[in-house]
């Protein structure tokens, strides 16, 4: 019989300003075996030490944080950190956002009512 390796678990951050949202997104995605959350940033300011401590594979990041502006996060992210996936995850289906959010590199736009 061959001897089967399991693949790592692909890892994720979770970067959104509301902690019901984090809380979530998070309960969903432990469902699945083959994905781990491995943080949860509310802010930019505290993106870049959860990745320098975590390591994640994809970064799931909401086109607005407060004041600040995602699609300026995920452009920052995609040149910082061009091996880690960005996927926004927003409530703002405009065509603005979508198109900000993939000229900056998001690799995907998801509303958060999938």
């Amino acid at each position: 019989m061959p001897n089967h390796v399991m693949p790592a678990p692909i890892r994720v951050l979770i970067v959104d300003d509301h902690p019901i949202v984090r809380q979530g997104v998070r309960s969903l995605l432990g469902a699945f075996p083959d994905i781990s959350v491995v943080g949860e940033a509310d802010s930019p300011t505290s993106v870049e030490e959860r990745i320098a401590a975590r390591h994640p594979d994809v970064i799931l990041l909401d086109v607005r944080l407060g004041q600040y502006n995602g699609i300026q996060i995920a452009r920052n992210l995609r040149r910082a950190h061009p091996d880690c996936r960005v996927i926004i995850l927003t409530t703002y289906g405009d065509d603005d956002y979508l198109f900000g959010a993939l000229e900056a590199g998001a690799h995907a736009y998801l509303l958060k009512d999938v």
